[in-house]
C-alpha cells in the first residue's frame, strides 16, 4: 500500500475545523487506497512536562483547559495518524499533500514555515496541493516571490477559494483547480462514523464563534433563546459544559442542536451537512477579514439566506428552515470534481 502524508496547519489551539478537515483528508486518502499520515512540525511535550503544567493549573478554569487539551490529544492519536519531522515515513511516502485549511496564510507562519508549507524540499512528482487556503480576503504580497517560485514545482495546484485560485494564476501563470474543502467531500453518513454519542437532555441553541460576540449578536442569542425556549451553549466559553468537547463531540453538538449561530467556516459547513438551521455572522475582532471563504460557500450552494444579513430572527419559519436538497445536488457534483482531481494520482 502506498504511503501518503498530509501537511496541514499545526497548532496547540482548540480549533475544531482544523482537526476535522485533517480527519477528512486522512479518511479520503484511505478511501483511495493509500496509507496516510499527518505530519506535525512541532515536538510533542513530554508526559512529565505536561503533568507539571497540569499541577500548576489546578484552578477549576485551568483544569477545564487541560481537560480539553487531553480530549484533543486523544482524538488526534486515534484519528490523525501523526508523525514527526524525523519519521522515516517521509522518505517512504510516494505522495505528499499540503492542505487543506489556511496553510498558505502567511500570518500564521513562524520563521522558515514558508519552506515547509510550500514543500520546498520535496521533489515535484510527490507534492500535491489538497485544497489549501490563503484564508483571507486580501492576500499579503510579501511572500509573492516565495509562492511564485515554489508553487510552479507542484504536480498539480488547487485552492479552496476563488480569490486564491486567481492569485495563483496571476503569479505563476498556471491554472489552479477550485476545490471544495475536504470536510464537504464526505457524505452525511460518512461523518456519522466519527460522531461520539452524547445524551442531550434539553433543546438548545449552539454558539460557536472564533471572533468576538458583539452586542448585536449577543442580543440575537438572547432573543432566540427566549422566543423559542432554548438553552444557550457557547462552546468556547470555559463555563459551558460543552467547553471540553473533543472534535467528535463537537459534531454531535451540531447534529443535536435546534439551531446554530456561528462565524466559523467549518461550523457552517457541518450545519449544512447535518441539515441543521443555522445563522452565519461576519467575524468581529482581529480576525475579521476572513469572510470571503464563507461567502463563496454560501453563494455556491445557494445558502446566502443563512447569512444574518438576510434573516429575520422573529420569523420562526425562516429562522428554522433547513431544506437543502437542491444544495446537496450541487454538492454531489463538486464531490465528483474533488475525487477526479485526486484520482489523477
Amino acid at each position: 500500500m502506498k504511503k501518503a502524508i498530509v501537511l496541514t496547519l499545526n497548532d496547540n489551539k482548540f480549533n475544531y475545523g482544523n482537526r476535522l478537515q485533517n480527519l477528512a483528508s486522512i479518511f479520503i486518502l484511505t478511501k483511495l487506497g493509500l496509507e496516510p499520515y499527518s505530519l506535525s512540525l512541532y515536538k510533542k511535550e513530554s508526559r512529565v512536562i505536561f503533568f507539571l503544567k497540569y499541577l500548576v493549573c489546578l484552578k477549576k478554569a485551568k483544569k477545564k483547559i487541560y481537560k480539553k487539551k487531553i480530549n484533543f490529544l486523544t482524538f488526534e492519536k486515534k484519528r490523525l495518524h501523526k508523525i514527526g519531522l524525523n519519521s522515516e515515513i517521509i522518505k517512504q511516502a510516494e505522495l505528499i499533500y499540503v492542505g487543506s485549511d489556511q496553510v498558505w496564510n502567511s500570518s500564521y507562519w513562524n520563521k522558515g514555515d514558508e519552506n515547509f508549507y510550500t514543500l520546498k524540499f520535496i521533489d515535484r512528482q510527490r507534492k500535491i496541493a489538497l485544497a489549501p487556503s490563503f484564508g483571507c480576503d486580501v492576500i499579503d504580497n510579501s511572500f509573492n516571490e516565495v509562492f511564485a517560485t515554489e508553487l510552479v514545482k507542484f504536480s498539480k495546484l488547487s485552492c479552496r477559494e476563488k480569490v486564491g485560485c486567481s492569485y495563483i494564476k496571476q503569479i505563476t501563470g498556471f491554472d489552479c483547480k477550485l476545490l471544495i474543502d475536504p470536510t464537504l467531500a464526505l457524505t452525511k453518513n460518512e461523518w456519522f462514523m466519527f460522531l461520539e454519542p452524547i445524551k442531550f437532555k434539553k433543546k438548545y441553541l449552539l454558539v460557536y464563534c472564533l471572533g468576538d460576540i458583539d452586542f448585536a449578536m449577543n442580543q440575537d442569542i438572547k432573543a432566540i433563546s427566549n422566543l423559542y425556549n432554548l438553552e444557550i451553549h457557547i462552546i468556547n466559553n470555559r463555563k459551558d459544559p460543552f467547553y471540553s468537547f473533543n472534535p467528535s463531540q463537537f459534531l454531535s453538538a451540531i447534529l443535536n442542536a435546534n439551531i446554530i449561530i456561528t462565524d466559523s467556516y467549518h461550523c457552517s459547513i457541518f450545519s449544512f451537512i447535518f441539515d441543521k438551521p443555522f445563522i452565519v455572522y461576519r467575524r468581529k475582532g482581529k480576525s475579521n477579514e476572513m469572510y470571503n471563504r464563507i461567502h463563496d460557500f454560501l453563494q455556491e450552494f445557494n445558502l446566502m439566506r443563512k447569512s444574518r444579513d438576510y434573516i429575520d430572527i422573529y420569523d420562526k419559519k425562516l429562522l428554522f428552515e433547513h431544506e437543502y436538497n437542491e444544495s446537496k445536488i450541487a454538492l454531489a457534483q463538486r464531490q465528483n470534481d474533488f475525487y477526479s482531481y485526486l484520482d489523477d494520482f
